[in-house]
């Protein structure tokens, strides 16, 4: 099996790189504008063969691949830093180029990664499968950004309903390769583990789903066994996480020492969200169900994470 992984150097894509490459049977060829970074990341993972790196500014994509995944990323509010426009130019570049490339290699499955904020901003409670996306089109801001960029790419993708296209929506991901700087809760809490400094987070419980990449890899390869197929999944793990039990574990097993505090402000690209996960299962259609839970994620990955540091 051929799959083709763009935006190699992402989070994401790390992490379907570790998982994929244990595999004898698929040939991955990654293209980056980073190809040294990316090499370096290989290497890491002690990989000499099956892996072919390459760059998308001067060559085509490789020919007959089974499986396309876009992992492009521009950044986080936090990276971007106040321009949000590459949301919409560098996102919408890369996405047609992978219409484009399903357009003549018709048997490929187009794996694009989409977002739970597609569902808009308002998440006091889960997502459902009649959960509305609620725009004020006269008073758009940063809110509305990056969920109206998700929304028109699914809404592109529906329209090519020929086509072999699935939008996985990804409402939380924490892993090992996670950027540490991103000023996320769960990059907070890792650094306060790691420099035993005390972690100031607000005094409010919020409900996460954070997913195995081995359940996310299932969801991809159970989608690619499928008949063809056209259609947006929420990406679920097989539980939901609350913050309050996070800090709980986090304390007990990292010696993680926190605080409340009021005095703290949230850069967030589609709003506060207190629940922030979907009820909106649809994986029997792929003959598939999640093995691991949020906390069960989190626990491996902190796990890995101070194992090798204390190597």
């Amino acid at each position: 099996m051929k799959i083709i992984i763009i935006g190699a150097n992402s989070v994401i894509s790390k992490a379907l790189i570790s998982e994929l490459q244990n595999f004898e049977s698929i040939e991955l060829f990654l293209y980056t504008t980073n190809e040294h970074k990316c090499k370096k990341f290989i290497e890491s993972l002690n990989v000499v063969n099956k892996i072919s790196i390459k760059s998308y500014q001067d060559e085509k994509f490789e020919n007959n691949a089974d499986i396309i995944i876009n992992c492009v990323g521009v950044g986080t509010p936090k990276e971007l830093n106040g321009n949000y426009t590459p949301w919409f130019t560098t996102l919408e570049k890369f996405d047609n180029k992978c219409i484009e490339y399903v357009e003549t290699n018709s048997n490929c499955l187009y794996i694009s990664l989409s977002s739970g904020s597609v569902y808009g901003d308002n998440f006091l409670e889960p997502a459902n499968e009649s959960t509305k996306n609620e725009i004020d089109v006269n008073n758009m801001g940063l809110n509305n950004f990056y969920s109206i960029s998700k929304l028109y790419s699914e809404a592109k993708h529906r329209a090519f309903k020929n086509l072999n296209i699935v939008d996985l929506r990804i409402f939380s991901f924490f892993c090992r390769y996670s950027d540490l700087n991103s000023g996320y809760f769960m990059s907070d809490l890792v650094n306060s583990i790691k420099n035993k400094t005390v972690l100031s987070t607000k005094n409010d419980d919020i409900i996460r789903d954070y997913v195995c990449i081995k359940d996310m890899l299932g969801v991809i390869l159970s989608c690619n066994a499928s008949e063809p197929i056209n259609c947006a999944l929420d990406v679920v793990s097989k539980k939901p996480v609350n913050k309050f039990d996070i800090l709980k574990f986090a304390k007990e097993l990292y010696n993680l020492e926190y605080k409340f505090s009021d005095d703290i402000n949230c850069l967030n690209s589609s709003g506060q969200k207190k629940s922030y996960y979907s009820i909106n299962n649809k994986y029997e259609s792929i003959d598939f169900s999640p093995k691991y839970t949020s906390e069960q994620t989190i626990i491996n990955e902190l796990n890995y994470i101070f194992e090798v540091d204390n190597n």
